[in-house]
Formats: structure tokens, C-alpha cells, sequence
């Protein structure tokens, strides 16, 4: 089963371009926000070294291609909605958002590196796009948090003064993110935190919850239109800053990397 990638982000940040460059096809593009209303699904491929040359072998992969050397893994890439602040409040195409995303295993987080869309995806001059970077998991912060929060309540109503595990309730709660109770019991104990949860206060609870965020759906930053001054400028400032040493972060072009496709198969 091929992995589901998510792209991501706000509005008209070039996600469907994006997408439109990886894929090769031919979904809408708009420089105005939810041009993306229902998610678009497309085939993509990874590239990683072949190990057959290693043993003398030839390589002859059932899905995929191999090409000197190198395999291309295909992946399903997902379009999914633009996202807004308030997403987990259903704000904007919230609720449809974070419905589409859980059905990802990993994300592409598609960020405007010019600084040419607002928070809202409107076109601006300016935008520190740390902002859209922080926004993005802050909104997915706080999405987990309110599952984890009535996986929490559960567990008080059902085992209250109860010798009952909050693994296997948590677990159970947020099955949805492909995570198990061995896991989370993982998480939960890396976190330095006590098997009883009427030993957590907020700031637990929050913690907690962005951990298994990071754990179950990692995330790397597409910074796109790198192709502008604005664009390496906030690169140089952005990937120099220790708030951000938990993200990846690769350099983008959306639009000329599908110029270069389009020339390519017409031969150009």
C-alpha cells in the first residue's frame, strides 16, 4: 500500500501548483484562497538509492521504476484544502481539513517563503512566513489536543478510582492517528509523565498531545517561490533559527519546476 502524503497549508501559498509540478496533472490553480475545495489525489514518486547494484543484481521493482540507480517509489500525494486559524474550531474548510489530513500518513507543509500571502492567503507584501509555520502547528496542536482532551474524559467517567491503563483509553480515542497503546505509552513516558493522569495539569496535557502530532503525522516545510529575493532572504534567517531545528526544510519552486516538466515532455 503506497503511502498518502498530505500537502498542506494556507490558502494560495501554491500547494495546487505544487502538486500540479509532482504529479504532472492538471487540478485548478488560483492565486485566491480555497481555489482547493475537495482534496485531489495524484501519483508521485521518492527517490532513493537502489541496493540491487550492492549484490549484482538487477533491479526489476513490481511498482515503481529504476533508473541508474536510483528507485522511484511511487506515493499517493493529497491536495487537501487550504488551512485558516480556527481550522479545528471548523473555521474556513476546517472540519473538512483536518477530516482529509487523517487520512494522510506524512505532510508537506507548503509555505509562501516570498511572504506574499497574509495569514488568510491574501496577497500582501511582507508576510514573515514563521508565522504560517507556526499557525499550521498550532492548528494541529490544538486538534489533537481536543481528541486527546475527550480521550481524558472518557477515562475519568468510565475508571474513575479504577486500577485501568490511560494507554489503552488514549490509544483508543485516537486510534484514527495510527497509534497504539504500546506507543502511546511510549509517548507518554518519554514525556517524563506519570501512567496517572490526574497527575498532568495543562501544560502536560498540551505537550503530550504535540508530541504524538510530531510522532504520528512528521512534517517537512516546502519553502516555496524560492525564487525570489524576498524568498532567500527569510531562507537564510528562518533555517538559521533554533525554534526551528525540529522541522526539515527544502527549498521550492512550485511554477518552475512545472515549466521545466512541461518543457521536458514537449521536448524542449
Amino acid at each position: 500500500m503506497s503511502y498518502r502524503v498530505g500537502l498542506v497549508g494556507k490558502p494560495s501559498v501554491g500547494k495546487s501548483t505544487f502538486f500540479n509540478a509532482a504529479t504532472m496533472n492538471d487540478v485548478p490553480e488560483g492565486a485566491y484562497p480555497f481555489t482547493t475545495i475537495d482534496p485531489t489525489v495524484g501519483e508521485a514518486y521518492v527517490r532513493v538509492d537502489c541496493a540491487a547494484p550492492e549484490f549484482d543484481e538487477t533491479c526489476t521493482p513490481s511498482v515503481g521504476v529504476c533508473r541508474e540507480g536510483t528507485r522511484f517509489v511511487p506515493v499517493k500525494l493529497v491536495d487537501v484544502a487550504g488551512l485558516v486559524p480556527g481550522a479545528h474550531e471548523g473555521r474556513g474548510l476546517g472540519n473538512q481539513f483536518l477530516t482529509d489530513l487523517n487520512e494522510t500518513d506524512v505532510l508537506i507543509h507548503v509555505v509562501d517563503f516570498s511572504g506574499k500571502t497574509d495569514i488568510e492567503g491574501e496577497t500582501t507584501e511582507g508576510h514573515d512566513p514563521r508565522e504560517d509555520i507556526d499557525f499550521l502547528e498550532e492548528e494541529l496542536d490544538e486538534w489533537y489536543l481536543d481528541v486527546l482532551e475527550k480521550g481524558l474524559e472518557k477515562f475519568e467517567t468510565r475508571y474513575h478510582g479504577a486500577d485501568a491503563a490511560i494507554e489503552e483509553e488514549l490509544a483508543e480515542q485516537m486510534s484514527a492517528f495510527g497509534i497504539d497503546k504500546d506507543r502511546m505509552k511510549q509517548v507518554i513516558l518519554a514525556q517524563g509523565l506519570d501512567l496517572d493522569p490526574e497527575t498532568w495539569d495543562g501544560e502536560d496535557r498540551a505537550d503530550l498531545a504535540r508530541e504524538i502530532r510530531k510522532r504520528t503525522k512528521p512534517m517537512v516545510v516546502a519553502a516555496n517561490k524560492m525564487d525570489t529575493p524576498a524568498a532567500q532572504a527569510n531562507w537564510e534567517e528562518i533555517t538559521s533559527d533554533p525554534e526551528y531545528d525540529h522541522l526539515s526544510f527544502v527549498p521550492a519552486s512550485a511554477h518552475a519546476e512545472k515549466a521545466l516538466k512541461n518543457a521536458d515532455e514537449a521536448g524542449v
